[in-house]
């Protein structure tokens, strides 16, 4: 379930038994996961860290510790190739779509 913004997503990450909280591999991503994870009403969240650059990497992970109080449990590594293809709406990175292949199988 993506949330986003959805003003009813509270009730339904309460009533959840698991929860995924993705996190912008950035500065501004922290601080918003840690606003996030303040006012948390389900249960502790596992955190994907998402577009890191690989030379942050071990600052990144150490941040969302600290601000969150939890650990990242994975770390997604910045894929210029896949944010260039979708700007330009061009074919998604031979890399990304090997991934997804298992997907939905």
């Amino acid at each position: 379930l993506d949330v986003g913004a959805d003003a009813g997503a509270h009730e339904r990450v309460a009533r959840s038994d698991d929860a995924i909280l993705v996190v912008e591999g950035s500065a501004t991503g922290v601080v918003r996961a840690a606003q996030l994870v303040d006012g948390w009403v389900g249960p502790a969240p596992a955190i994907v860290l998402n577009r890191v650059d690989p030379r942050q990497e071990p600052e990144l992970r150490q941040s969302v510790k600290r601000w969150t109080g939890l650990p990242p449990a994975i770390v997604i590594p910045e894929r210029p190739g896949v944010r260039r293809a979708s700007r330009t709406a061009g074919r998604p990175d031979r890399k990304l779509l090997r991934a997804m292949g298992g997907l939905g199988s």
